[in-house]
């Protein structure tokens, strides 16, 4: 698509009016701290009442609510407030009793999202910009469609008022009737139209077109010789003995139109043969991201894993790199969003990191180093999810540091889960450098134990009846029987029946990390 008819954001669209619903004034007072920091427009609320007060003085984008309030619950508060007004704002909900309510359910109310306490706060905000990215989107569609009908409606006010060309021929084609928008459309006057053959003067086609009761599109000629497209809608003119005593045509000068419509047929060509263009720059794309990381670079003993892209091309990635001076580099990113766009933010980590391995930087210096780099290229709005393992084979000591990333897990050799280390940091590429803690988290391991790091594609994998495949129910493969051996292959199994008969909306990547 032509750049110059993409829709175009700016900053400031980015910026929304939202009102935070919770009884606990802490956690409101954070969560209204962050939020601001993205410019967003905050107002607290400690129930559902004093949220519809706000709310009739105060336009919002986003509401952000508690389910359980006092009084009024969240889902009543988000059913008055569509009930009461015609343009209401969006909803995030938010509660720490997820087996109470269904994601399902509550999107079927109205509900755009649906978070379960505790969260990482750098998850709300990830939330709320695609929130807020989707209401921009949906105005400036709905301006776009308000423009289109305003336009529409105009050209069919014009077409409808604009008089068309009446004439009305004998059997030998001479002119008995010329209104005065047949004046206008062939520059002829009646008194020299009529009683006059003036089929050869004004068509460029055969009598036989002209006479035909189709509605047909020909090229005429005008008084100063200009050549004019018309459509020409031709009755007989019949006596009550049904012998035909002339013809009658309505005739519109249908020239812009008609070039309109080669224009179009010119623009779809071209549009077609420029979509080749792209698809095929798409999978050129694509190839090269799949020749930077090589399988062969994935190839270690100890390393196993699953990486299945939504697209042709994927914003999900994962590295090893045998360190020069022993043990074992690790990563699993997740870029925001998925296919190219994502895809193509992991070329320049994955070199970085490779290049930075190599030289035997520590941890802490590749974090920073690439966050300093995605802060400096990546647009606003796409960043980089990532966990980063160092594995010291010989102190059998693992480094964790997981920033945006579901909580990674040390199974042991004969299963159940070990340690869990959860997301405490923010993802890449979000803020400066200075900003980010690198402490890392150590963990001591026998041999045979397996660190499992993994994509929010897995665990936000849906089934038909719209369930996810959720933390828990990856977690008890590892519990029930398990056989360290083929547990890819269950794994692969399990997300493969549990998404049967659907496609899945995000990259799917799992890494696996042996210790021996």
């Amino acid at each position: 698509m032509d750049n110059k008819n993409k829709i175009k954001f700016e900053k400031k669209d980015f910026e929304a009016k939202i009102i935070v619903v919770d009884d606990d004034k802490e956690f409101c007072s954070i969560i209204k701290q962050y939020l601001e920091r993205d410019l967003h427009q905050i107002k607290i609320a400690s129930d559902a009442n004093k949220a519809l007060n706000i709310l009739d003085k105060w336009n919002c984008d986003i509401i952000i609510t508690d389910i359980r309030l006092k009084g009024m619950d969240g889902i009543e508060l988000m059913k008055q407030v569509f009930n009461k007004y015609n343009n209401p704002p969006k909803f995030i909900h938010m509660t720490c009793y997820s087996k109470l309510y269904s994601y399902f359910n509550l999107v079927e109310l109205g509900s755009s999202d649906f978070i379960q306490k505790p969260f990482e706060i750098d998850v709300l905000l990830a939330r709320v910009h695609k929130l807020v990215k989707e209401i921009r989107l949906e105005e400036k569609i709905s301006m776009a469609n308000n423009e289109l009908e305003n336009a529409m409606y105009k050209n069919k006010l014009f077409i409808n008022q604009t008089p068309l060309a009446y004439i009305e021929w004998d059997n030998d084609m001479n002119v008995t009737e010329w209104n005065p928008a047949a004046e206008k459309i062939f520059g002829f006057k009646k008194e020299e139209a009529v009683a006059n053959n003036m089929f050869d003067k004004i068509s460029s086609t055969s009598k036989k077109v002209i006479k035909s009761q189709k509605s047909n599109i020909v090229l005429n000629k005008t008084r100063d010789g200009r050549e004019i497209y018309c459509e020409w809608n031709n009755t007989p003119l019949v006596e009550k003995n049904k012998s035909i005593i002339g013809l009658s045509s309505i005739v519109q000068d249908v020239t812009e139109f008609y070039n309109l419509q080669q224009l179009q047929e010119k623009t779809f060509l071209e549009l077609k043969e420029n979509h080749r263009i792209l698809d095929d720059n798409y999978k050129l794309a694509a190839q090269v991201f799949a020749n930077i990381v090589k399988k062969e670079k994935l190839s270690h003993p100890n390393i196993r894993y699953i990486l299945s892209p939504m697209e042709t091309a994927c914003g999900d990635m994962i590295f090893a790199k045998t360190r020069p001076e022993g043990g074992l580099y690790a990563f699993l990113g997740d870029f925001a969003g998925h296919g190219l766009r994502a895809a193509l933010g992991a070329i320049p980590v994955i070199s970085s990191f490779e290049n930075l391995a190599s030289s035997n930087k520590d941890l802490p210096d590749i974090i920073y180093h690439i966050n300093d780099l995605l802060k400096e290229i990546l647009p606003v709005g796409l960043f980089l999810a990532a966990c980063f393992v160092y594995y010291d084979d010989k102190n059998k000591c693992l480094s964790i540091w997981n920033g945006g990333i579901p909580d990674a897990i040390i199974v042991g050799k004969n299963g159940g889960i070990k340690a869990r280390i959860p997301s405490s940091h923010l993802a890449i590429g979000i803020t400066a450098s200075k900003n980010i803690d690198v402490s890392l988290e150590t963990f001591d391991v026998s041999k045979g134990d397996r660190l499992y790091i993994y994509s929010d594609g897995i665990i936000e994998l849906f089934n038909l009846e719209g369930e996810m495949f959720g933390q828990d129910r990856f977690e008890s493969i590892f519990d029930n029987n398990y056989n360290p051996e083929n547990i890819m292959e269950t794994i692969k199994d399990s997300l493969d029946a549990h998404s049967k008969g659907t496609s899945p909306s995000d990259d799917i990547t799992l890494l696996e990390i042996l210790c021996t």
